[in-house]
């Protein structure tokens, strides 16, 4: 997945507030999805743009926004809630560093064959990517239509085949049928993020998670990274414990706020009454 976004600020050309675009959601969901970054900017700055901002967003269609503060940002938070963000989810970055990276399973999972996806293994790794998640931001916020988040997801897969991403699939040799899908990508210097590790649900708590995230670690060791960054949020548990288990620590955590408005379209088809002839 490309991440690259163009930011502008508000008010122009240097205010406090930087905004962008989200292509990806905005094509998926058809209407427009906006990241807001806060940076450094103090509660007091913040404040007096913020409602000003959210009333220049096009009105016609809906629109969502997404923004993160650290957990103790409480005076931010107020102020975002009482503009009408509500919070989403919190998610917990965890840092390795690869040197000290030492595989935790060696040969528990003999049977299964971690390898580079190919141009053919799509559909297989799609179909996982679909069924994976159910507790992120995308599936819990009740404005966002639950098919479009599994999409999503999907997407996200495609984007990694397509962009040359780090991408390899967890393969069952005996049942012969992929289980697993991981991808990654360098991120900054020596710095390798791993941006999805997920599991056929059939699998779950067999172990084969916590091989699978193994894996695409030990990848990045292998060609050379010096630190693996990995994204979690705390409604998987599961997947934080792996990351805990092979020796990822906990750096950081953000909490994600949405903003949402329905648009004017939108609106007017919800309240519109049925002609009487």
């Amino acid at each position: 997945m490309t991440f690259n976004l163009t930011w502008q600020s508000f008010p122009p050309p240097n205010g406090p507030l930087a905004f962008a675009n989200i292509p990806w959601d905005s094509e998926l969901y058809e209407f427009p999805f906006y990241d807001l970054k806060l940076g450094d900017a103090s509660p007091a700055q913040i404040e007096p743009h913020l409602a000003d901002w959210l009333e220049h967003l096009p009105a016609e269609k809906s629109c969502l926004v997404v923004t993160g503060i650290t957990p103790d940002a409480v005076a931010m938070a107020r102020i975002l809630t009482r503009t009408g963000f509500y919070p989403v989810e919190t998610i917990v970055e965890l840092h390795v560093p690869l040197a000290r990276f030492q595989p935790l399973i060696t040969s528990r999972f003999q049977k299964m064959c971690f390898r580079p996806a190919q141009t053919g293994d799509l559909p297989h790794m799609q179909a996982i990517a679909r069924n994976a998640f159910s507790t992120d931001r995308f599936h819990l916020d009740p404005n966002l239509p639950s098919q479009k988040a599994d999409e999503r997801y999907a997407r996200w897969v495609e984007a990694s085949l397509v962009d040359n991403d780090v991408l390899f699939v967890l393969e069952d040799k005996l049942g012969g049928r992929i289980i697993g899908v991981a991808s990654a990508k360098a991120t900054l210097q020596n710095t390798y993020h791993i941006t999805l590790a997920v599991i056929d649900r059939n699998y779950h708590n067999t172990g084969a998670g916590v091989f699978l995230f193994q894996s695409i670690t030990g990848e990045g060791k292998t060609r050379g990274f010096k630190l693996a960054i990995a994204h979690i949020s705390i409604n998987n548990p599961n997947s934080l414990k792996s990351a805990e288990r092979i020796g990822f620590s906990t750096h950081a955590a953000v909490t994600k706020f949405h903003w949402f408005r329905r648009g004017l379209s939108a609106l007017d088809s919800a309240h519109s009454s049925p002609r009487i002839i």
